[in-house]
């Protein structure tokens, strides 16, 4: 019934009775009470009357040996519970699941040895095996939970092969076990595996939110958050609710319409009440483009933590206003005397960097004491995309001379970002050349810089040499992801690849798209030829080739989607978007009177009358 302390003071006063039927029953009940109450002193206290007990099967008892690990573990004391471990003579298969439950439980609360306690149970599963003991359904998911938390392709295979030997025990049910089948999901979810995660969970006979939960972060993990809010209409309907998991969806795909339809159905007084919920909110409509109510739901929080403000100042600056963005970081630090963790400085010194505010961020990259590899990153990536690339070389040089600091690839991406924007050929291949020399250099990062130098080359027209570096990286089986652009119209996403002809009204939109076109040559415009980054095939003009890029097709579509011109147009991006594809957007949101939200893969451009909240630093 859960009065701890009353089961505690009946054991004190056998011990003043001096009574003879001390058993190991009754030292379970107490260690149990210790246990649930986290009370460790109070458990030392019956240990070492354990320990000096005449009576050798209280000394002995393996249940009591089991019980006190699960008391040490759950009271965060592991030296101790290793030590009883390592002493028990005599293991049976609930000594190991005490000792992985510590490991477990270990990780949880102590962060910082998350890798080193998530082995340890690990390397316990490898000695149960070696005894020849059967796991129990207990033993499986504290396993599996391990490999999920030391998180590399070693561990999730390790947690499938888990999951095999588990499929062919015969004692454990797995259809029954929610828990067990959550993990897995979550397991396979992780790895990537959204097939494998997507089967676990249809064949299970119960599910709870917990199970939803892990399938809907298994979609938001690997790109698919749409499913996610397949998902949670489903769940509605079962009166089952996980409101943050579905906002970071909409967060995710990044249109306001899905967003609004989700947060007016959640009632007002829990959101009220509920700051991690109202965090998620800031963030979703700052990725959505509404900063304005992200605002609204900022301010009205009545307390806030280091995450509340991080996400608002994200928000402005992904959104373009950076010198806001500066300003609520001064009021954080002074103002609500949050001390700045590293995360909360890369969001300001990002937001500095999209809005071109290099003496700010200069500022406080400088006043941080402990600057970690992203920290760095920002910093260099605010100064190449001004194309001060002399000072963020100077940056990179300064933190590999730091002991023990390896070359951090994202640094000279940022470089050859800047190095692409400002059409530099000679710097685009220098700092590519180094990329190459890099040991721990991944296929993905190299195809990513590949990429950028093949398209600096494009700019200047040099199209053979441009061509030359992507044969290489095809020899090398790095496959170039292609670029979408995801429209909503209606309430259903749509998505268009670059001249996509799958939409069953594709003839309207490009009939639509010429017109465009027509009207775009009224106001001036002409094609730019350095964002063409292929040579024209036969039938092909510079003209075609950029009039097919998806978010021009995303445009035409929700223009002949309205009887009248739209008000607001949101086009959300897997890639970066073309200069020639922004100049476009800009014109369009004046000839046609429509605001247009556009994200890509760095930040949001708001384009309205003419002009974009970027001002041309993009």
């Amino acid at each position: 019934n859960g009065q701890n302390e009353k089961t505690l003071k009946l054991f004190d006063e056998m011990i003043l009775k001096n009574e003879v039927n001390m058993n190991e029953v009754i030292y379970l009940l107490a260690i149990g009470a210790c246990t649930n109450m986290k009370n460790l002193q109070r458990g030392k206290q019956i240990h070492r009357r354990m320990v000096n007990s005449k009576n050798e099967s209280i000394k002995n008892a393996i249940q009591l040996q089991n019980a006190l690990i699960n008391m040490y573990a759950r009271c965060n004391d592991v030296r101790n519970a290793e030590l009883i471990f390592q002493q028990t003579k005599q293991r049976n298969i609930i000594t190991f699941n005490s000792m992985l439950k510590g490991s477990y439980l270990q990780i949880e609360v102590m962060c910082y040895t998350v890798n080193k306690m998530a082995h340890k149970a690990i390397e316990l599963a490898k000695v149960i095996e070696q005894q020849q003991l059967k796991f129990s359904a207990v033993t499986y998911n504290l396993v599996i939970n391990a490999c999920i938390q030391i998180g590399n392709s070693e561990s999730f295979e390790k947690g499938k092969h888990y999951y095999k030997q588990l499929l062919q025990d015969e004692k454990i049910q797995l259809s029954d076990d929610i828990i067990l089948r959550t993990s897995l999901i979550d397991l396979y979810g992780k790895s990537g595996d959204v097939k494998t995660a997507e089967k676990i969970f249809n064949d299970m006979n119960n599910r709870d939110v917990t199970t939803y939960g892990a399938l809907m972060k298994c979609y938001n993990l690997n790109g698919l958050p749409h499913r996610s809010i397949e998902i949670y209409k489903n769940m509605k309907q079962q009166s089952i609710v996980n409101d943050i998991l579905v906002i970071n969806a909409c967060a995710q795909v990044g249109f306001k319409e899905l967003l609004e339809n989700i947060h007016e159905k959640i009632p007002k007084q829990y959101v009220h009440h509920n700051l991690m919920l109202q965090t998620s909110l800031i963030d979703a409509y700052s990725k959505c483009g509404d900063v304005k109510t992200a605002e609204n739901i900022f301010n009205s929080t009545s307390e806030r933590n280091i995450i509340t403000y991080c996400a608002m100042i994200n928000g402005y600056g992904v959104n373009g206003y950076g010198l806001e963005a500066v300003s609520l970081f001064y009021k954080m630090k002074n103002e609500a005397k949050i001390i700045p963790n590293q995360p909360t400085y890369v969001c300001v010194l990002n937001a500095c960097s999209h809005s071109g505010l290099v003496g700010q961020a200069k500022s406080i990259f400088q006043s941080i004491e402990n600057k970690d590899e992203k920290v760095y990153t920002a910093m260099i990536d605010t100064y190449a995309r001004v194309y001060l690339f002399d000072k963020a070389q100077l940056l990179i040089d300064e933190y590999e001379q730091q002991q023990g600091n390896k070359s951090y690839l994202p640094m000279y991406m940022a470089l050859l970002s800047g190095a692409r924007n400002n059409k530099n050929n000679l710097k685009a291949k220098e700092i590519y050349n180094k990329l190459c020399s890099i040991l721990n250099a991944d296929n993905n990062t190299l195809l990513a810089a590949s990429i950028l130098l093949s398209n600096t080359y494009s700019a200047h027209g040099n199209y053979e040499e441009a061509t030359k570096i992507r044969e290489q990286q095809l020899v090398a089986g790095v496959k170039k992801t292609v670029g979408v652009s995801l429209t909503v119209v209606n309430g259903q996403i749509f998505e268009f690849k670059a001249h996509d002809r799958r939409h069953p009204l594709t003839n309207k939109i490009y009939e639509e798209l010429v017109k465009m076109t027509k009207e775009l040559k009224q106001d001036g415009y002409e094609c730019d030829k350095r964002w063409v980054t292929r040579a024209a095939e036969t039938g092909e003009s510079i003209e075609s080739v950029l009039c097919g890029h998806s978010e021009r097709l995303a445009l035409a579509f929700n223009f002949i989607s309205s009887p009248t011109s739209p008000k607001m147009i949101q086009i959300t991006e897997n890639l970066r978007i073309c200069g020639d594809c922004h100049d476009v957007t800009r014109r369009i949101s004046k000839i046609r009177h429509c605001e247009i939200i556009v994200r890509d893969k760095n930040r949001i451009y708001h384009f309205k009358d003419g002009y974009c909240s970027c001002r041309e630093h993009f």
